[in-house]
């Protein structure tokens, strides 16, 4: 029998604490590709996480993650060509 693990859609990204950080499992070549918003250079995106990370609100222990695609230059939204 498969591990369940291995068709969930993410994958271990890090280990902070007790948190188990947790980055979207993607294949090869699904990065966007585009121009950057900032600096309208030609780029490849790059996933980064946004989210606060881990955080405590009142007995609540939790960790806030946000999975974006960016530019590697400026870190800002990437346009896709027809949209320029």
């Amino acid at each position: 029998m498969p591990s369940p693990l291995l068709s969930y859609p993410f994958t271990v990204a890090a280990v902070a604490g007790s948190f188990i950080i947790m980055k979207p499992r993607y294949s090869e070549g699904d990065e966007p590709i585009g121009v950057c918003c900032e600096c309208g250079e030609f780029c490849t995106g790059r996933l980064v996480d946004n989210g606060i990370g881990p955080y405590e609100y009142g007995s609540l222990v939790g960790c806030d993650e946000k999975w974006e695609w960016v530019s590697p230059c400026c870190h800002a939204e990437i346009l896709p060509e027809e949209e320029l």
